[in-house]
């Protein structure tokens, strides 16, 4: 699929021709709303907090939701932290003035817990998607993490239903004479946009669970008032990290 042609992994190693093959065709259009559509079909958990005479000790955790999952945040979610596949923490929503969404989760343990790392466990009710997210602090009694600087759950990690593949999406050729702010790149598996981001910079892609698929790209110029569908096409399965230059 072209990726020695249109590849160049970013650790450094290359394909030894960086050609990029143009033929991009353009269909006069306005601004698209392209968004990847998260919905999934996970049941809303029953965690509980584990009774207060359970366990000798507690940490304090404070979780910021990355503000991309902002929009889709409701009084339904549920944050969690796990240890062996045990509830020992469950907080609810909590908004600020500006926005933010938090969740603090009081974690309970016990002396043979110390250090073990933990789970952070996240349900969100309007994608219907459950993030699990390993590795997170050990237990320590008496920790407070989260305050003095934001503890993020990242968007995207964890997810059942995606895996992260990373680009960077290069132009070339006879395009428009340069990049404006409403100027945006999507990534496509056949019609579903799996990615939006802005051309030169990083941008996350997303592909299904334990599938190979072709990605291509579409580009709107908000200079030529249209959209620019790239015919090459890029095989990614969650592992893909690289620099992808298509031509006008």
């Amino acid at each position: 699929m072209m990726l020695t042609a249109a590849l160049t992994l970013a650790w450094g190693c290359s394909s030894d021709s960086d050609d990029a093959h143009g033929g991009a065709s353009f269909t006069a259009a306005e601004q698209p709303a392209w968004t990847v559509d998260w919905t999934w079909h996970d049941e809303a958990p029953n965690w509980k907090n584990p009774a207060p005479t359970l366990h000798e000790s507690r940490m304090y955790v404070v979780l910021k939701l990355d503000e991309r999952y902002g929009g889709y945040s409701t009084d339904a979610d549920r944050m969690a932290i796990f240890l062996d596949g045990e509830c020992r923490g469950m907080g609810l929503r909590n908004v600020t003035a500006d926005g933010s969404v938090y969740f603090p989760v009081i974690v309970a343990g016990d002396n043979e817990d110390l250090e073990r790392l933990t789970e952070v466990r996240y349900y969100c009710a309007s994608m219907r998607q459950l993030f699990v997210m390993p590795g997170f602090y050990g237990f320590t009694p008496d920790r407070t993490i989260g305050t003095d600087e934001d503890e993020y759950v990242v968007f995207g990690d964890g997810s059942p239903k995606y895996l992260l593949n990373e680009v960077n999406v290069l132009l070339t050729g006879n395009g428009p004479s340069g990049h404006r702010p409403a100027d945006i790149v999507g990534a496509f598996v056949g019609d579903e946009c799996r990615g939006v981001g802005i051309a030169g910079e990083p941008m996350q892609v997303w592909t299904l669970h334990g599938e190979e698929e072709q990605v291509h790209f579409r580009y709107y110029s908000a200079e030529k008032g249209g959209i620019y569908s790239f015919p090459e096409t890029f095989v990614m399965d969650g592992a893909f990290r690289g620099d992808i230059t298509l031509a006008f």
